[in-house]
């Protein structure tokens, strides 16, 4: 595996985040959620205008993808299975005003989008005897495509808790920050202070350059 595990976004984790209130869900590899990840909801009058951190809480993380070409596709088909579910008789008969409840309501979808994007990669990942781990909000959810479709999870997907405080803050070890030692944190301030130095050199080498030629002038 060819990624910093250290660093502060994993780049081997995938996290579904849904909204508290409209049961709208956003997808981000790596924990942090970002306003850019607003734009994944297609229509722009269901979309908040900006991510209310006390609006938004991971109900499934997921870590052990094996590289990033793995987690990108994943992502990808996930997100295609939500942005483009199919849409029942019945949903086309009830009033436009009464559709919203229903488009905006992505926390089923999105569980069933990921066991059927975690089945197309189910026999490299077997061969391989890799292992993915996903962590849930509520384990109930575990069922719902078994439920729904008649799918079983790929017996690479192993199923764990995931542990939050106060709905949003990750207890598990699996997803903590890790706090940098004050050797990092030197070298950080170091860095900053060298390109500080660097950057105050090359501006009065811009200005001596800028007067010289009004002298010439």
């Amino acid at each position: 595996m060819n990624f910093n595990l250290k660093c502060r976004k994993r780049l081997d984790q995938l996290f579904l985040y849904r909204n508290v209130i409209t049961s709208q869900v956003l997808v981000t590899i790596g924990r942090a959620i970002q306003r850019k990840d607003l734009k994944q909801i297609k229509d722009a009058a269901l979309r908040p205008q900006k991510i209310r951190k006390d609006h938004w809480t991971p109900f499934i993380a997921i870590s052990g993808f094996p590289s990033y070409s793995s987690i990108m596709s994943t992502n990808d088909i996930l997100l295609n299975k939500i942005q483009n579910r199919p849409k029942s008789p019945e949903y086309y008969k009830t009033e436009k005003r009464l559709r919203v409840h229903e488009d905006m309501d992505l926390v089923e979808t999105s569980v069933l989008g990921l066991c059927q994007s975690l089945q197309l990669r189910k026999m490299v990942s077997e061969e391989k005897n890799d292992l993915l781990k996903i962590y849930w909000e509520r384990k109930a959810m575990i069922d719902l495509p078994k439920e729904k479709l008649g799918l079983d999870w790929p017996k690479f997907v192993q199923h764990e808790k995931l542990e939050l405080r106060r709905d949003r803050l990750f207890m598990n070890d699996e997803f903590k920050w890790r706090k940098k030692s004050l050797a990092e944190r030197k070298d950080k301030k170091d860095a900053i202070f060298k390109r500080g130095i660097y950057a105050k050199k090359k501006e009065d080498k811009e200005n001596q350059a800028n007067q010289a030629e009004t002298q010439v002038i």
